[in-house]
């Protein structure tokens, strides 16, 4: 919305990253982002996500995931290490 203020916090990334971010409509429905988010959780043993929060966030060895929802859409956050040599993603992502 126009002059809306955003009061979430940017991430922090430490350089060298790989970074891609999508976007999806939700319409106001939900229930798929937090079943996929509570299935990605429970495969990498970190606690699910509050659904009345807005922001969850995955950290595994090869990357991170960062889920933003908002009443019509959701945004998600692939951030994962570069290798320093090559600049490829580091590890099987």
């Amino acid at each position: 919305a126009v002059g809306e203020v955003h009061a979430r916090p940017h991430l922090l990334l430490q350089a060298p990253r790989g970074i891609l971010q999508l976007s999806f409509m939700t319409e106001g429905d939900q229930a798929r982002d937090q079943m996929a988010m509570s299935e990605l959780s429970h495969r990498f043993g970190v606690a699910e996500p509050d659904h009345a929060t807005p922001l969850h966030g995955v950290t595994w060895d090869e990357g991170d995931l960062h889920c933003e929802k908002h009443t019509e859409f959701s945004t998600y956050l692939w951030c994962a290490s570069l290798d320093s040599k090559t600049g490829e993603p580091c590890g099987e992502n």
